[in-house]
């Protein structure tokens, strides 16, 4: 399955993913009540989860696979956004070569982890507008500013599509 672009923290993987899975989970206890019947309770919702296998190809391929691990090194969340899932901040919490790199390809697999804590809420205090930077859209931004697409695009009209943002671009985040 192809799936559409794939960034992180500023990082855009010039060759998507060619798996992806979202896990979305809740923990959960059981307990007896009288009578010996068991009784499930959700205490809350746990991190969501995203994994998946991807190739890089090219002269460069190893340089792409080096950036992703730099971040992985690096080990502070940023902005994941994926074609088709709300952008959400992440730690990239695994990393792996699939194989040794050869003939200008490397197989990699990841595991992102959701850092909802990090989510900044809309306030009055919030600045009017983001410059966006290199390579952001409005997911991106959506996912930094906690605003959602459709609230940006409503408010950025001059903007022909949430995709074709320009570096140094002022994007309203609020009215």
């Amino acid at each position: 399955m192809k799936h559409g672009t794939m960034r992180f923290s500023g990082l855009t993987l010039h060759h998507n993913p060619s798996e992806i899975e979202l896990l979305d989970v809740s923990e959960l206890s059981e307990d007896l009540v009288i009578g010996g019947m068991p009784f499930v309770c959700c205490n809350g919702e746990k991190a969501a989860v995203l994994r998946g296998e991807g190739v890089f190809y090219g002269k460069n391929a190893f340089e792409q696979y080096l950036a992703l691990r730099d971040l992985y090194k690096n080990g502070t969340a940023g902005v994941l956004s994926v074609s088709g899932i709300r952008p959400f901040y992440a730690f990239l919490a695994r990393l792996g070569l699939k194989c040794m790199p050869v003939d200008d390809v490397v197989e990699y697999s990841f595991t992102f982890i959701e850092a909802p804590s990090l989510v900044p809420t809309e306030n009055s205090t919030a600045p009017l507008f983001h410059t966006a930077t290199d390579g952001q859209d409005l997911w991106d931004i959506s996912g930094i500013t906690g605003v959602s697409v459709d609230t940006l695009v409503m408010l950025n009209p001059q903007l022909k599509s949430p995709c074709e943002v320009s570096d140094g671009d002022k994007i309203r985040v609020r009215r």
